[in-house]
Order: C-alpha cells, then sequence, then structure tokens
C-alpha cells in the first residue's frame, strides 16, 4: 500500500505545473553543479597523503601542460611541432602559389634567351604547371631533390651533343639546390622548381628541333616545324625517373646519315683536341710517289692518327713518299672530298692545315643539320646530300642505290627540304622560269635569233593559259627589253631539252625538282655546282624503274622504250604528224624527298667532311656561336628500359 501510494505522489509531482527555465538559468544551474562536482573532488584529492607529498611537482606539471597547450594555438609554432615530412609537404604546397603565377617578360627571357622559340616553352611550361595543379615537380617528399640531381648531371653532359652547357644555366641550379631548406621561401623553391623546368625543356628543344631554326637564317633552308608533347614528355620522365631516356628518344634515330655515329667521332676529336691535337704537317710543297722529304714522317703521324694509315703497314723513320704514304693519302683525300691523286696537292695541304678545333665546330654544326631533319619517314626515301653531290635511295633502312648528281650554282643555290615525291614525268617539255628567260636568254636571243628554232623553243604571247604561239620571225627582239618582256617560252619534249627524258616531281615553294640533262659530260667533274637550283641526275631512267617499280606497269625496258621512242620521233623529220606528249606517272605511295647540306657525316665507321660549297658552314656556325671547345666529359652509358619514339611526320607523307 505504501508502494502505490509513493507511485501516487511521484505521478502527481510529475504532472504538477512547473515554471519554465531560460537557457541561461539552464547554463547556470550547470556550471554550479560542475562546480560543486570540481570543489568536493579537489577536497578529497588535496587532502589525500599522496598530492600532499608530490603536490609542488604536480602543480609544475599542470601548469607546463596549460603553457604547451596555449602555445599549440599559436600557427608558427604548429608548423615547427609537424614531422618533417609535414613540413616539406606544407613548403611544396606553399610553393604552388607562386607557381600559379604568370612569367613577366624579363623572367621568361631569362629562362629562354631564344626569342624565336621562346612564346613556345613559355606555353608548354604553362600546360605543364596546370596540369600539376601548380604543385612543384622536381622537389619531393623530404625534401628530396634526386631529380635535380639527375637533371644537373644531364645537362653536363650537353656537350657530348655539341652544345654549350653554359646554355642550362647550371652553376644557378647547383647553387639553389644546394641552399634550399626547410627554411626556405616558398618563392625560393618554386624558383628553383620553375628553372630546373626551364632547363630542361630548352635542352629537349634543342634535342628536338635543334638550337636554331635555319629558315631564319636563309630563306633556302626549310624551317623546322613539326609538333611534340613535350609537357607529358616531361612529365612521363619525372614518373619514371628517366630523364635521359627521355631526351634521348627525341634525337634523330635514322640510318640514312646516323647521329650517334657521328656524335661519336665528335666526342673522339673532343678527346683528340684535350690531348694536344692532331700532329702537324709543316710542309709548302706537294709530293708524289718517290718523293723523299722529311716531313713524310709528320704526314705518316697524322694520317695514322686520322685512321688512314696503319701504323704496321709504314717504316715511321723512313722520309720516302712511297706507295703506302700515297694509298694513306688517296684515303684522306676521299674522305675530305678531295681529288683522289695520291699526291700531296695544294688542296690536300690546305685540308692538313686546319686546326682541329675548326673541324670539331663542323662536326657539331653538322650535329645541330641532323636534329633539323624530321623524325620519321616512308619506308621507300631519297636522300640528296649537296656538298657531296650524291642521291641514294633508302629502302628499309638500307641504301639500295646510288648516283652522281649535279646541284645548284653557288648564286643559285639548290634549297634544303624535305617533301613527298608525287610524279614522274617522261619525255617532259620545259617551260622557261621568266628569270632565265630574260636575264640569260634575252641577250642571247638578240646576237643568235634563230637558236630558239634550232633548239625546239616555242614562244607563247604571254603567261595567261590559252595565250596563242607567237612567230618568232616576226618579233624585233633588240626592242625587247626585261621591262616589256612578257611572253613565255617553253621547249618542246626531245633529245634537245634541258631536262631530258625524265623529270621527278616533289612540289614545293622552291619549284625545284629533279631531272635528267643532254649535259653528260659535267658528271664528271669534281664540283658539280652548274644548275639553276634544280637536281640533275646521272641515271634517271634507273631512279624512275626504281620508284615504279612496285606498280607492275612499268618496267625498266618499257621506261626506255617509252623515251627512245620519243628521241627517234624527234629525229624523224619526215614524220611531220609526230607529236611527242609528255607522259605523267602519279606515284601509288609516298616516297620522301629530302635534300641535305651535311659537310661532315659517318660512313661504314670513317669520318667525311665535305667542302662548304654555298658558305653555310660559316653563316650557321656564328648563328649558333659554337664554342671552339666543348665541354666534354666521359659518357656514362646507364641501361633503361628502351623507350620508343614517338615523333612522327606521317602527315607529311599521308597522300
Amino acid at each position: 500500500m505504501q508502494e502505490i501510494n509513493h507511485s501516487a505522489n511521484n505521478s502527481d509531482r510529475y504532472s504538477s505545473h512547473q515554471p519554465h527555465k531560460s537557457f541561461k538559468e539552464k547554463l547556470k544551474q550547470g556550471w554550479q553543479s560542475v562546480y560543486t562536482w570540481f570543489v568536493h573532488w579537489k577536497k578529497i584529492i588535496l587532502t589525500s597523503p599522496f598530492v600532499q607529498k608530490y603536490q609542488k611537482g604536480i602543480l609544475t606539471g599542470i601548469a607546463v601542460v596549460g603553457v604547451f597547450a596555449l602555445l599549440l594555438t599559436i600557427p608558427s609554432v604548429r608548423q615547427l611541432l609537424r614531422s618533417r615530412t609535414d613540413r616539406w609537404e606544407a613548403l611544396r604546397e606553399e610553393a604552388s602559389k607562386p607557381l600559379s603565377i604568370t612569367l613577366n617578360n624579363e623572367t621568361a627571357r631569362r629562362y629562354f634567351p631564344q626569342e624565336f622559340r621562346r612564346n613556345i616553352l613559355v606555353a608548354v611550361m604553362d600546360t605543364f604547371y596546370t596540369n600539376r595543379m601548380y604543385l612543384p615537380a622536381w622537389i619531393g617528399e623530404k625534401g628530396n631533390t634526386a631529380l635535380v640531381d639527375s637533371l644537373v648531371t644531364v645537362l653536363s653532359q650537353s656537350g657530348q651533343e655539341g652544345f654549350d652547357t653554359t646554355s642550362y644555366q647550371l652553376d644557378t641550379l647547383r647553387k639553389l639546390r644546394s641552399t634550399l631548406t626547410l627554411k626556405s621561401k616558398p618563392e625560393d623553391v618554386a624558383h628553383l622548381d620553375r628553372l630546373a623546368t626551364a632547363s630542361y625543356l630548352l635542352y629537349a628543344s634543342h634535342m628536338l628541333w635543334g638550337r636554331v631554326d635555319p629558315g631564319k637564317i636563309d630563306t633556302m633552308w626549310q624551317s623546322v616545324s613539326y609538333p611534340f608533347a613535350l609537357s607529358k614528355n616531361l612529365q612521363e620522365a619525372l614518373e619514371e625517373n628517366h630523364l635521359q631516356a627521355s631526351l634521348t628518344q627525341l634525337l634523330p634515330s635514322n640510318q640514312y646519315y646516323s647521329y650517334e655515329a657521328l656524335k661519336q667521332k665528335f666526342v673522339e676529336l673532343c678527346i683528340q683536341e684535350q690531348k694536344g691535337g692532331w700532329p702537324a704537317v709543316t710542309i709548302n710543297q706537294s709530293l708524289h710517289k718517290g718523293s723523299n722529304n722529311p716531313a713524310v714522317k709528320q704526314l705518316k703521324q697524322r694520317l695514322i692518327a686520322e685512321g688512314d694509315l696503319a701504323a704496321s703497314t709504314t717504316n715511321l723513320s723512313s722520309t720516302v713518299y712511297d706507295q703506302t704514304v700515297v694509298d694513306a693519302v688517296k684515303n684522306y683525300q676521299a674522305r675530305y672530298g678531295l681529288q683522289v691523286t695520291g699526291n700531296l696537292t695544294k688542296e690536300t695541304r690546305t685540308a692538313l692545315a686546319v686546326p682541329l678545333k675548326k673541324r670539331i665546330q663542323q662536326v657539331a654544326l653538322n650535329l645541330e643539320r641532323l636534329r633539323w631533319l624530321p623524325r620519321q619517314y616512308p619506308s621507300e626515301s631519297v636522300w640528296i646530300n649537296i656538298p657531296e653531290f650524291s642521291l641514294r635511295v633508302w629502302d628499309q633502312d638500307k641504301q639500295v642505290w646510288e648516283t652522281r648528281i649535279v646541284v645548284g650554282k653557288p648564286n643559285k643555290p639548290t634549297p634544303i627540304l624535305t617533301d613527298t615525291l608525287e610524279q614522274i614525268i617522261l619525255n617532259p617539255d620545259w617551260v622557261i622560269p621568266q628569270s632565265i628567260a630574260v636575264n640569260e636568254m634575252l641577250p642571247q636571243i638578240r646576237q643568235t635569233p634563230e637558236m630558239l628554232e634550232e633548239n625546239e623553243f616555242e614562244v607563247y604571247e604571254s603567261w595567261k593559259k590559252g595565250a596563242p604561239l607567237v612567230d618568232v620571225s616576226m618579233i624585233d627582239w633588240d626592242t625587247i627589253s626585261t621591262d616589256n618582256f612578257t611572253y613565255k617560252i617553253a621547249q618542246k619534249p626531245g633529245d634537245k631539252n634541258a631536262l631530258g627524258k625524265v623529270k621527278f616531281l616533289f612540289p614545293n615553294h622552291y619549284d625545284t625538282y629533279l631531272h635528267d640533262t643532254p649535259a653528260k659530260g659535267l658528271f664528271n667533274v669534281k664540283d658539280r655546282a652548274y644548275s639553276h637550283g634544280c637536281v640533275r641526275v646521272e641515271n634517271p631512267l634507273k631512279l624512275a624503274y626504281y620508284l615504279l617499280k612496285s606498280t607492275g606497269k612499268w618496267t625498266e625496258e618499257k621506261i626506255i622504250e617509252q623515251t627512245q621512242l620519243a628521241m627517234l620521233a624527234d629525229e624523224d623529220e619526215d614524220e611531220i604528224d609526230t607529236v611527242i606528249t609528255p607522259e605523267k606517272i602519279d606515284l601509288k605511295k609516298p616516297i620522301a624527298v629530302t635534300t641535305l647540306y651535311l659537310t661532315a657525316f659517318v660512313r661504314q665507321g670513317r669520318l667525311y667532311f665535305c667542302p662548304d660549297i654555298y658558305g653555310y658552314d660559316v653563316m650557321q656556325t656564328a648563328a649558333m656561336s659554337l664554342p671552339a671547345k666543348p665541354m666534354i666529359q666521359p659518357i656514362v652509358n646507364k641501361p633503361h628500359p628502351e623507350k620508343k619514339s614517338n615523333l612522327s611526320l606521317t602527315s607529311l607523307f599521308s597522300h
């Protein structure tokens, strides 16, 4: 009964009306309860024997903890107490802000001194950091700068490519790298990172496109212009830690004129220069077989040093110019593009007198010229080296055919370009360029008007399409000058045609092409720079057959027959109805044509030099400011995974 009453009393108590308390009153009541609890337990704790015994130490500890908690509210203190890894990560994150700032002109100029390529590389750098959300790329966890160290190592060996190592700000990179600490400012971290990126991109652009654009030095050179994703290339190189491999894959890898082989010869020459150079040959007179001269011993030492004479095959103390020396001199003359006689001629002595440092510059320049070439070609390609006066056909990295050529005069140089051979014309006609007609033919016509008929030239009233033929006997050539010469002159197909029996077209804005010639005697001359810019081929019908044989329609016999019929018809004066018409044949697959200007190259392991017939060596060496003595360090071949180049010029040859 008592339990029931107690329950009822509780029910009455909770059901009765209670006045509402405000939030402040509740909060005050709560704090009073906490305070009462604290005072209660403080009394118990402080009256305990343990606390009374160690009271001073406990109060000191509480004070220290309080001060420490207070210090943690200060940001700089929190930074100091972070782990080293967290602090480096924070510094990298803080560096992202200055990395996001666009380069001003002065900084861009400092990173990329060459104006013609500066905007491209600045854009590549912007893309690179944008893709990274502006985080530093070269400084890793815990301040790891191994990537910077690798880059410095790679750049320090740039002299092996013929580059000036001072171009890549190595000293500044080393200094910034050595002074990097956790106390560094975010701006300093950003500067180091951006300089490393700029140095890589500058070096990569030199490997990929060369240091200079030849088209900006001389208009007869095709400009270097093809795309490549340098930003992606750098990112992959950093992720895989293959900086050297990422740069090496940018270099030319064709076997036609090997970059790697020429680079090896370049390094060998630099080492030879560091050892004191080649043995000097001091002689000012010609020598031939049987001559006896003390300078023969010097000559032998020089020929041995350059690899033209084996020391085991000659008596080094002999002063006689014997057959062994004759053969060695022939080797030397062949390698230097000289008349091969075996005699110590004036031009041979001149070549021997060229200082080794100049040859080093020459090889470095030709490494640059190889870097100007496209990186990918169709399986079949035609290569024309102008200073060598040679044309070679390559198929699947093998040379399959070679012939001699005649190239443009020094004042009418053959242009340097890469294009696609599209059409072959048998029995071509020749429309004389206006400049040749006015400047060269007009004076001859005035003197001998009958030359037009004798050489089967036709004169049209104008260059307009459908312009009528003009009776040349009705023209008073003495009244015609360069100012009023409006005629178009064309030469009919036949044995007198200046283009011969066949013409090879690869459309280009220079209007240059390959063709036959009736002037066969020039192919027996050593220096064959006689044309107006086009390339005359010694054996054009064989070249035509090789390029057309895949069609299955044009055999060598058919090509010869077609051109011979034209010649016979031309000679048959009784066949007045005979009309010789050009036979145009379109090629079904692309064939690259490249005209080069290499005055140093490697063939079958030997280093060859050619005369600088157009003077480009002097001009381009000055433009590149090549050092006389590049800094060559020992080559260390570190193994790395093979990385296939993704350079492509497929669009150039896709027709």
